[in-house]
């Protein structure tokens, strides 16, 4: 028996566009390699962009920095010692340590923006918030977030973190006051003389 093999060109395809297509296409379901199975990603909740003004400011530059504070979170005392005051226009490193073993999630803000976004957690538990103000830290993990306060008044800093029963709560805020930039220099001498 003889068996004919065809000589015909193979039909071309678009080599990019199909190439494109396949890696969009394996790259939306990411694979977890040693399980062979699909991962579950969280969706993202966009709440504003690094360009936007909020209530409490805006993502400052690390060229424009001013001064800095460490912020640590253990789940029971407030992550400042005491309230932080700063003048309107100063630009903040604030340097983030998560010394718990679940993973939390630090907000900046007034406390209606606060309570905003803990109503979002709440609701949609297995959404990640995505906003400059938002820092989303591992357990053990550290992290910083450099901001600058436009506008005065006074602004929490405050970590989410799940219950128990998997349910985000807040947990101990620490308080920071900007004052605008004349007044600040009142305050500071008044706090030196007691």
């Amino acid at each position: 028996m003889i068996m004919a093999i065809s000589r015909e060109p193979k039909m071309q395809t678009q080599s990019r566009t199909t190439a494109l297509l396949l890696a969009t296409t394996f790259s939306v379901v990411p694979m977890s390699p040693t399980l062979a199975h699909k991962v579950e990603v969280p969706r993202k909740v966009l709440l504003a962009i690094e360009t936007d003004e909020l209530d409490c400011g805006r993502k400052g530059s690390i060229r424009n920095l001013t001064d800095s504070a460490e912020l640590v979170f253990d789940g029971q005392s407030p992550p400042l010692a005491a309230t932080l005051h700063i003048a309107a226009g100063k630009t903040l490193r604030l340097a983030l340590k998560n010394l718990q073993r679940t993973d939390i999630v630090v907000a900046l803000g007034s406390a209606s923006e606060l309570a905003h976004y803990g109503q979002l957690l709440k609701q949609q538990h297995d959404d990640q918030l995505i906003s400059p103000n938002i820092v989303t830290l591992a357990a053990q993990d550290h992290a910083q977030l450099i901001w600058q306060f436009t506008r005065a008044g006074e602004f929490d800093v405050i970590a989410f973190q799940r219950d128990r029963y998997g349910r985000w709560q807040p947990g101990p805020a620490g308080k920071i006051i900007v004052r605008p930039a004349e007044s600040l220099g009142a305050v500071l001498s008044q706090q030196r003389e007691l």
